[in-house]
């Protein structure tokens, strides 16, 4: 499946940002390709409009793994599509110190691709 790219928690885990671990990663194809379940990961097929507005946000493809999202791009999707603690996290399951100003600026961008508005990436610091 040659759009596959990794999402969700399984980004945020690798990145050092939450200790939580999926049961199966998430992997997203887009829906207009043949779509294979496999053992071990949760394939969803998703709109080629999903695929253009996160582009900005997909990284890798080194032929040793798939590609996946950076960690801001990763969370800003989950709370667009199922919001805080729906998606399996709270923003207390969020290391923010592991949070760098690279991440800030990739939550920044991926907020207008995804029409969420200016918001910061720690809802419990919204007033600080």
């Amino acid at each position: 499946m040659p759009t596959a790219v990794v999402i969700g928690i399984e980004v945020l885990r690798r990145a050092g940002w939450t200790t939580q671990i999926p049961y199966v990663p998430t992997v997203v194809v887009k829906a207009t390709e043949p779509i294979h379940q496999v053992k071990h990961f949760e394939v969803v097929p998703l709109s080629a409009t999903w695929f253009d507005q996160m582009k900005d946000g997909i990284v890798g493809n080194e032929d040793v793994a798939l590609p996946h999202l950076a960690p801001a791009w990763a969370l800003a999707d989950m709370i667009k599509r199922e919001g805080w603690c729906d998606c399996g996290l709270g923003p207390d399951d969020i290391y923010w110190n592991a949070v760098t100003n690279r991440d800030r600026k990739d939550w920044a961008a991926a907020c207008v691709a995804l029409g969420l508005g200016k918001r910061p990436i720690d809802p419990d610091r919204a007033g600080s």
